[in-house]
């Protein structure tokens, strides 16, 4: 029986050690010249840098930081549910993000 219990705090004590938490997905929005773009990063490092509006024609930057985070927001939950962090017309459209500013 003692040898049951000290098996167990080992084990709780090992556990407990071995918290420590993977890196997070993280979104950083900054201004470029005439609007915004974002930043996807996993542990300090960058995935994905985002100046300009994916799946539009030229180079149209997000005109808020609010249209900026959305779209790294749904950027974000595509690379958690492992699928391709690409987004379409229609994903824009579905998040209101504006075009044209």
């Amino acid at each position: 029986m003692k040898l049951y219990c000290k098996t167990i705090a080992i084990m709780l004590l090992l556990c407990s050690c071995n918290t420590k938490k993977k890196g997070d997905l993280k979104s950083i929005i900054y201004p470029v010249e005439n609007g915004y773009g974002y930043k996807i990063t996993h542990n300090n490092k960058i995935l994905i840098n985002q100046a300009h509006i994916p799946s539009i024609e030229g180079n149209k930057v997000f005109c808020d930081s609010i249209d900026a985070a959305k779209t790294a927001s749904f950027v974000k939950e595509l690379i958690k549910s492992k699928k391709s962090p690409t987004i379409t017309k229609a994903d824009l459209t579905a998040l209101n993000i504006k075009t044209k500013c």
